[in-house]
């Protein structure tokens, strides 16, 4: 082997374990040495709280949560409202009663039409997504269907989409890689390799970049 190619693979090898050291330092630091806090509960929303995605054609209304932190709440959909990408949650079970109007919603391989007055169960870890396909606004009312802090995480995420027009793209990624574990969504899309991967390589830089795993701006309450 020439001089030229053992140097190359020298140097090679020295970078490699160069940003290797650093990955393991910044993944410390972001882990270990300074974790990034919890959010504040108290900053969390309450009943008669309202929030909205103009991206997703979303509104809810926060109807109530009950003694074990879980909400119930009220969703409006706009007419032709496209949803949310197609999305699961692994720690909790969707319960939805339509109230007004044909719920539209993929769910596994299916997409299944929900008219007022029928109630649908989403167990965790299916797929689903949401819409509205009509000309006519639909409302679906769901019974204790999402922990306080997963609520708190979405008001957050939806102002984040609106607000920023890279927020579906690079933007997202950034932010999903630093979020609470209370925001338990995961978007179908994504392999869970790639989010894991997302949090331990990207989550150090993103954080560095300004990404937290929440903003007390973005809260309904501060």
């Amino acid at each position: 082997m020439s001089t030229g190619r053992l140097r190359f693979r020298r140097a090679a090898r020295t970078l490699a374990f160069t940003l290797l050291v650093v990955q393991l330092a910044a993944l410390l630091v972001h882990r270990v040495i300074a974790p990034m806090g919890a959010p504040d509960p108290r900053s969390f929303p309450r009943a008669g709280d309202r929030f909205s995605s103009a991206s997703e054609g979303f509104s809810q209304e926060i109807l109530g949560v009950d003694a074990r932190g879980q909400v119930s709440s009220r969703i409006t959909l706009a007419p032709g409202a496209s949803g949310p990408p197609r999305h699961y949650h692994r720690s909790f079970v969707e319960r939805f009663t339509v109230r007004e109007g044909t719920l539209s919603i993929e769910v596994g391989a299916r997409v299944l039409q929900v008219p007022a007055g029928q109630r649908i169960e989403i167990a965790a870890g299916v797929a689903h997504r949401p819409f509205n396909a009509g000309t006519t606004p639909v409302v679906v009312e769901g019974d204790s269907v999402m922990p306080i802090a997963f609520a708190a995480c979405l008001v957050q995420l939806y102002k984040i989409m609106d607000e920023h027009p890279d927020a579906r793209g690079r933007s997202m990624l950034l932010q999903m890689s630093v979020r609470d574990p209370s925001c338990d969504t995961h978007v179908e899309a994504m392999p869970a390799a790639v989010e894991r991967a997302l949090e331990l390589v990207v989550a150090p830089w993103a954080r560095l970049a300004g990404y937290r795993n929440h903003y007390p701006e973005l809260a309904l309450h501060r």
